[in-house]
Protein backbone atom coordinates (compact mmCIF):
# COMPACT_ATOMS: atom_id res chain seq x y z
CA UNK A 1 0.00 0.00 0.00
CA UNK A 2 1.61 2.80 -1.40
CA UNK A 3 1.29 6.26 1.55
CA UNK A 4 1.71 10.23 0.26
CA UNK A 5 4.66 11.84 1.36
CA UNK A 6 4.38 15.00 -0.47
CA UNK A 7 4.07 18.02 1.85
CA UNK A 8 4.51 21.75 1.51
CA UNK A 9 7.27 23.69 3.26
CA UNK A 10 8.87 27.04 2.59
CA UNK A 11 10.50 27.75 5.99
CA UNK A 12 12.88 25.51 9.10
CA UNK A 13 12.40 26.63 12.74
CA UNK A 14 15.13 25.27 14.66
CA UNK A 15 14.23 25.18 17.99
CA UNK A 16 17.45 24.46 20.63
CA UNK A 17 17.91 24.66 24.48
CA UNK A 18 21.71 23.59 25.46
CA UNK A 19 22.83 22.53 28.70
CA UNK A 20 26.02 24.79 29.94
CA UNK A 21 28.40 21.85 29.14
CA UNK A 22 27.18 21.30 25.72
CA UNK A 23 29.30 20.91 22.67
CA UNK A 24 29.69 22.49 19.88
CA UNK A 25 27.12 20.56 17.90
CA UNK A 26 24.19 23.13 18.20
CA UNK A 27 26.75 24.98 16.11
CA UNK A 28 27.51 22.95 13.86
CA UNK A 29 23.81 22.04 13.06
CA UNK A 30 22.64 25.19 13.28
CA UNK A 31 25.53 26.02 10.02
CA UNK A 32 24.77 23.38 7.94
CA UNK A 33 20.41 24.53 7.83
CA UNK A 34 21.80 28.10 7.25
CA UNK A 35 23.86 26.47 4.55
CA UNK A 36 21.03 24.35 3.20
CA UNK A 37 17.77 26.73 3.57
CA UNK A 38 20.28 29.45 1.64
CA UNK A 39 21.05 26.67 -1.49
CA UNK A 40 17.23 26.24 -1.54
CA UNK A 41 15.83 29.56 -0.87
CA UNK A 42 13.72 28.73 2.29
CA UNK A 43 13.09 30.81 5.22
CA UNK A 44 15.45 29.91 8.37
CA UNK A 45 15.12 30.80 11.78
CA UNK A 46 17.03 29.85 14.91
CA UNK A 47 15.40 29.79 18.26
CA UNK A 48 17.56 29.03 21.33
CA UNK A 49 15.55 28.73 24.29
CA UNK A 50 16.15 29.02 28.08
CA UNK A 51 12.67 28.99 29.91
CA UNK A 52 9.30 27.20 29.38
CA UNK A 53 7.53 30.74 29.45
CA UNK A 54 10.12 31.35 25.96
CA UNK A 55 9.28 27.84 24.44
CA UNK A 56 5.56 28.26 25.01
CA UNK A 57 5.55 31.95 23.76
CA UNK A 58 7.33 31.28 20.91
CA UNK A 59 5.62 28.07 20.11
CA UNK A 60 2.68 30.40 19.77
CA UNK A 61 4.00 33.11 17.62
CA UNK A 62 5.10 29.93 15.04
CA UNK A 63 1.22 29.77 14.97
CA UNK A 64 0.64 33.69 14.37
CA UNK A 65 2.79 33.34 11.23
CA UNK A 66 1.50 29.99 10.01
CA UNK A 67 -2.10 31.77 9.71
CA UNK A 68 -0.89 35.00 8.94
CA UNK A 69 1.39 34.98 6.62
CA UNK A 70 1.23 31.25 5.26
CA UNK A 71 4.38 29.89 6.65
CA UNK A 72 4.62 26.60 6.52
CA UNK A 73 7.26 25.17 8.35
CA UNK A 74 9.54 21.97 9.38
CA UNK A 75 10.03 22.36 13.17
CA UNK A 76 13.18 20.90 13.93
CA UNK A 77 13.46 20.24 17.82
CA UNK A 78 17.17 19.94 18.81
CA UNK A 79 16.96 19.58 22.59
CA UNK A 80 17.81 17.11 25.39
CA UNK A 81 14.77 14.56 25.73
CA UNK A 82 13.66 12.54 28.97
CA UNK A 83 11.75 9.22 28.21
CA UNK A 84 8.95 10.21 30.30
CA UNK A 85 9.39 13.84 31.09
CA UNK A 86 9.77 15.35 27.78
CA UNK A 87 11.53 18.01 26.26
CA UNK A 88 14.06 19.52 28.45
CA UNK A 89 15.20 23.10 28.70
CA UNK A 90 18.74 23.43 29.36
CA UNK A 91 19.46 26.41 31.36
CA UNK A 92 16.79 25.39 34.07
CA UNK A 93 16.21 21.91 33.90
CA UNK A 94 12.31 22.65 33.31
CA UNK A 95 10.72 20.06 30.80
CA UNK A 96 7.90 20.40 28.38
CA UNK A 97 5.90 17.35 28.86
CA UNK A 98 5.44 14.98 25.93
CA UNK A 99 1.74 15.43 25.97
CA UNK A 100 1.72 19.24 26.39
CA UNK A 101 4.01 19.70 23.37
CA UNK A 102 1.50 17.47 21.19
CA UNK A 103 -1.60 19.24 22.17
CA UNK A 104 0.97 23.03 20.86
CA UNK A 105 1.83 20.96 17.91
CA UNK A 106 -1.72 19.90 17.31
CA UNK A 107 -2.99 23.60 17.37
CA UNK A 108 -0.16 24.33 14.47
CA UNK A 109 -1.16 21.44 12.37
CA UNK A 110 -4.60 22.08 12.60
CA UNK A 111 -3.89 25.73 11.08
CA UNK A 112 -1.34 24.03 8.72
CA UNK A 113 -4.08 21.38 7.85
CA UNK A 114 -2.03 18.42 8.28
CA UNK A 115 0.81 19.68 6.65
CA UNK A 116 3.14 19.96 9.70
CA UNK A 117 6.35 17.43 9.66
CA UNK A 118 8.42 17.58 13.00
CA UNK A 119 12.27 16.76 13.26
CA UNK A 120 13.44 16.03 16.58
CA UNK A 121 16.97 15.00 17.58
CA UNK A 122 16.04 14.94 21.11
CA UNK A 123 16.76 11.44 22.73
CA UNK A 124 13.24 9.71 22.86
CA UNK A 125 11.13 12.05 21.47
CA UNK A 126 9.67 9.48 19.20
CA UNK A 127 7.94 8.83 22.37
CA UNK A 128 5.09 11.38 21.34
CA UNK A 129 3.26 9.54 19.61
CA UNK A 130 1.56 7.52 22.19
CA UNK A 131 -0.54 10.64 23.15
CA UNK A 132 -1.98 10.53 19.64
CA UNK A 133 -5.54 8.88 18.91
CA UNK A 134 -7.24 8.71 15.82
CA UNK A 135 -10.72 10.24 17.73
CA UNK A 136 -8.45 13.39 17.77
CA UNK A 137 -6.92 15.65 14.48
CA UNK A 138 -3.16 14.34 13.91
CA UNK A 139 -0.33 16.69 15.81
CA UNK A 140 1.67 16.54 12.66
CA UNK A 141 1.70 14.80 9.19
CA UNK A 142 4.85 13.14 9.97
CA UNK A 143 7.89 12.77 12.64
CA UNK A 144 10.91 11.58 12.66
CA UNK A 145 12.30 10.97 15.75
CA UNK A 146 14.05 8.57 17.79
CA UNK A 147 12.48 5.69 20.58
CA UNK A 148 16.40 5.73 21.75
CA UNK A 149 19.16 8.16 23.17
CA UNK A 150 20.82 9.69 20.17
CA UNK A 151 24.65 10.21 19.83
CA UNK A 152 26.24 13.41 19.12
CA UNK A 153 28.38 12.08 16.42
CA UNK A 154 25.25 10.83 14.34
CA UNK A 155 23.93 14.58 14.44
CA UNK A 156 26.70 15.87 13.03
CA UNK A 157 25.94 13.49 10.19
CA UNK A 158 22.13 13.74 10.06
CA UNK A 159 21.37 17.52 8.77
CA UNK A 160 22.96 17.24 5.91
CA UNK A 161 21.67 13.51 4.42
CA UNK A 162 18.31 14.31 5.30
CA UNK A 163 17.60 17.56 4.54
CA UNK A 164 18.85 17.79 1.14
CA UNK A 165 17.69 14.24 0.49
CA UNK A 166 14.44 15.68 1.13
CA UNK A 167 14.59 19.42 -0.49
CA UNK A 168 15.95 17.39 -4.15
CA UNK A 169 13.16 14.74 -3.79
CA UNK A 170 10.64 16.27 -2.38
CA UNK A 171 10.12 13.03 -0.22
CA UNK A 172 9.81 12.10 3.35
CA UNK A 173 10.38 8.82 2.63
CA UNK A 174 13.10 8.94 0.26
CA UNK A 175 14.61 11.24 3.25
CA UNK A 176 14.16 9.25 5.84
CA UNK A 177 15.72 6.18 3.98
CA UNK A 178 19.18 8.05 4.74
CA UNK A 179 18.68 7.89 8.72
CA UNK A 180 16.12 5.43 9.34
CA UNK A 181 18.73 3.37 11.06
CA UNK A 182 18.51 5.83 14.14
CA UNK A 183 15.76 7.52 13.59
CA UNK A 184 11.86 6.35 13.53
CA UNK A 185 9.19 7.48 10.97
CA UNK A 186 5.33 8.44 11.76
CA UNK A 187 3.27 9.46 8.95
CA UNK A 188 -0.16 10.37 9.52
CA UNK A 189 -2.09 8.55 6.78
CA UNK A 190 -0.35 5.33 7.61
CA UNK A 191 -1.62 5.55 11.47
CA UNK A 192 -4.97 5.96 9.87
CA UNK A 193 -4.96 2.73 7.89
CA UNK A 194 -3.44 0.85 10.57
CA UNK A 195 -6.16 2.17 13.14
CA UNK A 196 -9.32 1.58 10.76
CA UNK A 197 -7.74 -2.23 9.95
CA UNK A 198 -7.22 -3.19 13.19
CA UNK A 199 -10.82 -1.71 14.25
CA UNK A 200 -11.93 -3.94 11.07
CA UNK A 201 -10.14 -6.58 11.90
CA UNK A 202 -11.50 -6.88 15.87
CA UNK A 203 -14.91 -6.00 14.98
CA UNK A 204 -16.19 -6.33 11.93
CA UNK A 205 -14.81 -9.90 10.81
CA UNK A 206 -15.68 -13.31 12.05
CA UNK A 207 -17.30 -14.21 15.58
CA UNK A 208 -15.87 -10.87 16.61
CA UNK A 209 -19.11 -9.17 13.94
CA UNK A 210 -20.98 -12.05 14.92
CA UNK A 211 -21.08 -11.20 18.87
CA UNK A 212 -20.96 -7.57 17.92
CA UNK A 213 -24.42 -7.96 16.05
CA UNK A 214 -26.11 -10.59 18.76
CA UNK A 215 -25.38 -7.66 21.11
CA UNK A 216 -26.94 -4.72 18.86
CA UNK A 217 -30.22 -7.01 18.47
CA UNK A 218 -29.91 -7.16 22.70
CA UNK A 219 -29.59 -3.62 23.47
CA UNK A 220 -32.25 -2.86 20.52
CA UNK A 221 -34.75 -5.41 22.24
CA UNK A 222 -33.83 -4.40 25.90
CA UNK A 223 -34.64 -0.71 24.63
CA UNK A 224 -37.90 -1.45 23.73
CA UNK A 225 -38.08 -2.97 19.99
CA UNK A 226 -40.37 -5.38 19.22
CA UNK A 227 -39.17 -9.09 19.33
CA UNK A 228 -40.95 -10.90 16.16
CA UNK A 229 -39.73 -12.79 13.18
CA UNK A 230 -40.11 -9.45 11.24
CA UNK A 231 -38.76 -7.08 13.29
CA UNK A 232 -35.68 -9.35 13.83
CA UNK A 233 -35.07 -9.96 9.73
CA UNK A 234 -35.24 -5.79 9.86
CA UNK A 235 -32.88 -5.58 12.55
CA UNK A 236 -30.11 -7.86 11.09
CA UNK A 237 -30.44 -5.64 7.96
CA UNK A 238 -29.92 -2.85 9.00
CA UNK A 239 -27.01 -3.98 11.90
CA UNK A 240 -25.26 -5.60 9.24
CA UNK A 241 -25.61 -2.23 6.81
CA UNK A 242 -23.74 -0.64 9.74
CA UNK A 243 -21.16 -2.29 11.17
CA UNK A 244 -20.15 -2.93 7.32
CA UNK A 245 -17.30 -0.55 6.92
CA UNK A 246 -17.55 1.82 4.24
CA UNK A 247 -16.38 4.96 2.51
CA UNK A 248 -18.52 7.47 4.65
CA UNK A 249 -16.14 5.67 7.67
CA UNK A 250 -12.98 6.27 5.74
CA UNK A 251 -14.15 10.02 4.98
CA UNK A 252 -14.94 10.68 8.37
CA UNK A 253 -11.52 10.32 10.03
CA UNK A 254 -9.83 11.75 7.00
CA UNK A 255 -12.38 15.09 8.29
CA UNK A 256 -11.15 14.96 11.70
CA UNK A 257 -7.83 13.13 12.12
CA UNK A 258 -6.32 14.01 8.79
CA UNK A 259 -7.55 17.56 8.96
CA UNK A 260 -9.42 17.19 5.49
CA UNK A 261 -5.57 16.14 3.55
CA UNK A 262 -7.01 13.55 1.23
CA UNK A 263 -5.27 10.48 0.72
CA UNK A 264 -4.87 8.23 -2.11
CA UNK A 265 -6.49 5.05 -0.48
CA UNK A 266 -9.96 3.83 -0.25
CA UNK A 267 -12.05 1.77 2.57
CA UNK A 268 -11.56 -1.08 0.06
CA UNK A 269 -7.99 -0.97 -0.12
CA UNK A 270 -8.18 -1.34 3.78
CA UNK A 271 -10.85 -3.93 3.81
CA UNK A 272 -8.21 -5.71 1.39
CA UNK A 273 -5.36 -5.19 4.12
CA UNK A 274 -7.49 -7.03 6.68
CA UNK A 275 -8.96 -9.63 4.43
CA UNK A 276 -5.71 -10.47 3.53
CA UNK A 277 -4.26 -10.56 7.26
CA UNK A 278 -7.36 -12.51 8.15
CA UNK A 279 -6.91 -15.75 6.09
CA UNK A 280 -3.48 -15.71 7.19
CA UNK A 281 -4.59 -16.09 10.69
CA UNK A 282 -7.32 -18.05 9.43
Amino acid sequence: MQFDSSFSMNAIILITSDRPDDGGVTKRLDEDLRTITTAYELIYYHEAVSSREQFIQFMGNINFFVVSNNLKPVIHFHMHGGSELGLEIGNTREYISWSELTETLRQINISMLNELCVISTACYAFNMINEITITQPSPYFSLIASHNEVKYGYIDDFASKFYNALLKYGDLIIAHDEIKDAFDFYHSEKMLTISLAKYILHNCKGKQKQMRKEELISKAISGGVIDTPDSLKEMRRVIKEYITPNQELLNRYVDSFLIGKKIPITIDDIVSLVEGSYRLRG
